[in-house]
């Protein structure tokens, strides 16, 4: 039982497992009182009482910090999609003049969203608001963004092959 808990399951579901295996609920009850004597004799443990604290006390949940307040998260999200925008409207409006703009604003635009990834891969568990930042800015600009223009398109396409053809 000790191993069972100490691996992470609940102390319902050990319970169940060992009626269902045959043994009787005071034999259950007896091991969970023998469970506490072993481990009130541990050196360093303290005495703890499973059944007074209810089954399931080692299984709390941490409580989840919340991203959205986080002043990290919001200037590196802002920061990433202007960022990535601006690449794209430096191409337009200074790529139109120059004749080698073109690739050098795409490859930036590139390696910016790979070194984001590769960052979002690196802080994910270190600084998970910067984490979560950069990778709802990577959603934004290469799905979301995409995917609507796409969709957009494809009405536009729709609608004038609707009037070509005269469909009411």
């Amino acid at each position: 039982m000790r191993q069972l808990l100490a691996s992470g399951y609940k102390a319902a579901d050990i319970e169940a497992a060992m009626i269902a295996a045959g043994y009787s609920g005071a034999e259950v009850q007896q091991g969970w009182k023998s469970l506490e004597v072993v481990i009130s004799q541990e050196q360093g443990q303290l005495y703890f009482n499973l059944s007074d604290q209810g089954r399931d006390q080692a299984t709390q949940p941490q409580p989840k910090e919340n991203y959205l307040a986080s002043p990290v998260f919001w200037s590196v999200l802002v920061g990433f999609v202007v960022l990535s925008l601006g690449i794209w409207v430096l191409l337009f409006v200074v790529g139109s003049s120059l004749t080698n703009s073109p690739p050098f604003f795409l490859g930036a635009f590139v390696v910016l969203q790979i070194a984001a990834f590769f960052t979002w891969l690196a802080m994910r568990n270190r600084n998970p608001a910067l984490a979560r930042g950069l990778a709802v800015g990577l959603l934004i600009i290469d799905v979301i963004i995409p995917a609507t223009l796409l969709v957009n398109l494809l009405v536009f396409f729709g609608l004038c092959l609707a009037g070509l053809v005269g469909l009411p």
